[in-house]
């Protein structure tokens, strides 16, 4: 769901491809470029829950902004 999605993800200048999710055992990293809105990965997790039956934790949800000081603080801000 997430490949298929309309998300960018995040860019490595020497990767390919855009790095969208990583998966470790129960743990999901999601990598949202500063394009992309949290409420679109937010829609796709809440279908994901229905279909799978599964539950998502927001109370674990960390976000961790990358670049200039500027974005760093508006994506803080805005949380």
């Amino acid at each position: 769901m997430l490949r298929q999605s309309k998300l960018s993800g995040f860019h490595i200048p020497s990767a390919p491809d855009w790095l969208i999710v990583t998966l470790f055992a129960d743990d999901t990293t999601v990598y949202l470029s500063e394009y992309d809105h949290f409420s679109d990965l937010s829609a796709i997790l809440d279908t994901w829950c229905v279909a799978s039956g599964a539950r998502f934790n927001v109370s674990k949800t960390e976000i961790i902004p990358i670049g200039t000081t500027r974005y760093r603080s508006a994506v803080i801000t805005s949380r």
